[in-house]
């Protein structure tokens, strides 16, 4: 089972919490170990110790690096995308992945100080309405050009959503007159201003006060706005981006120009009024990825039959990986001082300047008999380990310390059901990431365990 032994006085990084031993003799072996340890520490390398216990009862530290592991990726069939802090449109041409496009779907509430609000028509008059939208970040090629598309909403949002490959239904006409823009390459930033349909704007401008006045009312005279970009083109080897929208930070907004009488002097002055974002109101994205024809991922993922050469991770948690350890009981009567799971990212699929980073972290969880994300009693997902695992440019690859968990599995504290490893969602980006599979020669995932094996 090990590929090596070590003598028990080798110093070695123990990390993990030993929780609910009830038997004496286990708590003094453990206790005798660790001052085998000790004491290597402060004499070198040597047989400190071992001279005094009977064969049958010294202690030995091993290690093994052949233990099976069952590696593979599963797409996510829906994620919670409502009232997420950040919201994603755009679409980009990925061709390893195919291409992903995102929508973003909103309400837009009226402000309370709308100082058009129960005027007659005869004091108002229309100039423009103007939809602005604040991009925080981008992932893929911002600098390449994409055209907006902006369609009413053809019903209100629901309370609660999802994101899945259909969106919601929208009505015409487009709203943005085909608004062509690019973002800045360095920084992923923009602030777009699109001047929307004059039919939208002046029936904005005049709605009853019952409807301004009225948030479901409102939401009846005007649902919201679905906003997302036409298929980029094939100008470069991978055109487009998917945008990230800081939609409550108070720049993403429609903004009505207009005119209004004034009451002394009967002259027109120019005002304008705001329907913002705020924390409470409804809005989603979806998410969808097709056009995969010849790439990596059709031929690794969708393809059941192919070999398991490679494994894909991607952001949003629309692809997951799940671990199985089904060699952790054949270890026996043992306590683990260091056991390392370690992903390495297959670097000649990041993209050109590495333009397809991975996921920067990674969140592990304890699965369930299924397969899934395992829930406790408080319906808490339940983290395998504590804090989040980041991607390390510098080896390729993500480096998963699972001392704890797999000390709890040989303990019998842990259902050895393995682990769901997903992206952190709230970072709310489309990274992706392509592992070497259990297949690949150069890039297949490695399980460390470092061990001490009591005697029975």
């Amino acid at each position: 089972m090990s590929k090596g032994t070590r003598n028990s006085t080798q110093t070695f990084q123990t990390d993990f919490t030993l929780r609910n031993i009830k038997a004496s003799w286990l708590s003094a072996c453990f206790l005798a170990a660790a001052m085998l340890f000790l004491a290597g520490c402060q004499d070198g390398i040597g047989s400190v110790g071992q001279e005094v216990l009977p064969p049958t009862d010294q202690i030995n530290t091993f290690f093994a690096d052949d233990l099976e592991l069952e590696f593979s990726s599963k797409a996510v069939d829906s994620v919670n995308s409502y009232r997420q802090i950040r919201d994603l449109f755009g679409n980009y041409v990925d061709p390893q992945f195919g291409r992903m496009t995102a929508s973003f779907f909103s309400e837009f509430n009226p402000s309370l100080t709308t100082s058009f609000n129960g005027l007659s028509s005869n004091d108002l008059v229309f100039d423009s309405v103007i939809l602005k939208i604040a991009i925080t970040a981008s992932y893929g090629r911002p600098e390449s050009p994409q055209i907006l598309q902006v369609f009413e909403l053809q019903d209100t949002l629901p309370t609660e959503a999802i994101a899945d490959n259909d969106g919601l239904p929208v009505k015409g006409p487009e709203l943005s007159n085909d608004f062509q823009f690019t973002v800045d390459g360095n920084t992923g930033e923009a602030q777009l201003s699109v001047r929307l349909s004059d039919e939208l704007g002046t029936r904005l401008l005049f709605a009853d006060s019952s409807d301004l006045n009225n948030d479901d009312a409102f939401a009846q005279l005007f649902p919201g706005l679905a906003i997302s970009t036409q298929p980029v083109n094939f100008f470069s080897r991978e055109p487009g981006a998917i945008y990230q929208v800081f939609s409550t930070g108070g720049n993403t907004e429609i903004e009505l120009f207009y005119k209004k009488r004034d009451e002394n002097s009967q002259a027109f002055f120019s005002e304008s009024a705001v329907f913002g974002i705020s924390g409470s109101t409804k809005r989603l994205f979806s998410l969808r990825r097709e056009d995969t024809e010849g790439t990596v991922f059709e031929s690794n993922f969708l393809d059941k039959d192919s070999a398991n050469f490679y494994e894909f991770i991607q952001g949003v948690s629309l692809i997951e990986n799940t671990v199985k350890f089904p060699d952790l009981p054949k270890l026996g009567n043992v306590l683990s001082n260091r056991a390392v799971l370690t992903l390495q990212v297959v670097p000649e699929f990041l993209g050109s300047n590495d333009r397809f980073t991975p996921p920067e972290d990674l969140e592990v969880y304890v699965a369930d008999a299924e397969g899934n994300i395992s829930f406790n009693d408080d319906s808490v997902a339940r983290l395998a380990v504590d804090g989040l695992v980041s991607y390390s440019s510098s080896s390729n690859s993500y480096e998963i310390i699972l001392t704890e968990y797999v000390n709890q599995v040989i303990l019998g504290q842990e259902e050895n059901n393995g682990l769901v490893i997903r992206p952190v969602f709230s970072n709310v980006v489309v990274n992706r990431a392509i592992f070497g599979g259990l297949a690949h020669p150069d890039y297949a995932p490695k399980f460390e365990v470092f061990y001490i094996n009591f005697p029975n």
